[in-house]
């Protein structure tokens, strides 16, 4: 191996080196001598696991007897300093994203053991003096430690709890929305318009209750947070 040439190493694609790091000990001590591999392609060790079993109880945590000592796998844990939080509701994963738990308005590291509490999430301009009319916020949780420490937590409306008080044929999703949007570079709320791209999915009348829809399902994969939501997707 000692005899390697470099520029062997040099013509593989980035893709194709992180995966020859598995031919052997000796060919990945070379690669990681010699190359710059990007540590989005690098493979990544999993510590442990949250698996919710019952909405009433806190997530279950299995982790390998290795990392126990190293994961603060208890969410209770991350409430202590907050008694008022610890007592009015039972810790639940929102989302995660990359090793970060979203719970109510905390965002935690089991990792590191390290969190923050969310600010109070602040009321969109067109919600305050409604009555009824609007829908539920999804929470989301981006966060990509390749490109930035930073994270972001997105709030998405969903739709109207009361359809009959909106016109009849209302376009879903709106063809501008307005996100709540909280950067942990800033430690603070902001609103952001996203404009929808294509035509509307549906109309209001056709759209099942917000409370009908259960949870939704999202990927944040390069920079393009993904949500599947009631039989369709949102990108």
């Amino acid at each position: 191996m000692a005899l390697l040439p470099e520029d062997v190493l040099a013509r593989l694609a980035p893709r194709a080196l992180a995966v020859s790091r598995a031919v052997c000990r000796e060919w990945r001590a070379v690669a990681d001598a010699r190359c710059r591999l990007r540590a989005d392609l690098l493979p990544v060790s999993l510590g442990g696991i949250f698996v919710r079993t019952n909405e009433a109880e806190t997530p279950a945590f299995f982790v390998q007897p290795s990392m126990a000592h190293r994961i603060a796998g208890d969410l209770d844990y991350y409430l202590e300093t907050d008694p008022c939080q610890r007592y009015c509701y039972t810790p639940d994963i929102v989302d995660c994203c990359n090793g970060l738990l979203l719970l109510e308005d905390h965002v935690i590291n089991p990792a590191t053991r390290q969190w923050v509490r969310l600010p109070p999430y602040p009321a969109l301009p067109e919600q305050k003096g409604t009555q009824g009319s609007r829908g539920h916020y999804y929470r989301f949780l981006a966060f990509d430690p390749t490109s930035s420490p930073h994270y972001e937590v997105l709030a998405m409306e969903g739709p109207p709890y009361c359809k009959d008080k909106l016109p009849e044929g209302l376009a879903w999703p709106p063809s501008v929305s307005m996100l709540l949007i909280y950067s942990s570079s800033t430690g603070r709320w902001e609103e952001r318009p996203f404009v929808r791209k294509g035509p509307a999915i549906t109309i209001t009348n056709n759209l099942w209750p917000a409370s009908d829809l259960g949870d939704t399902d999202a990927v944040y994969w390069h920079g393009a947070l993904y949500v599947y939501w009631n039989e369709f997707s949102m990108r």
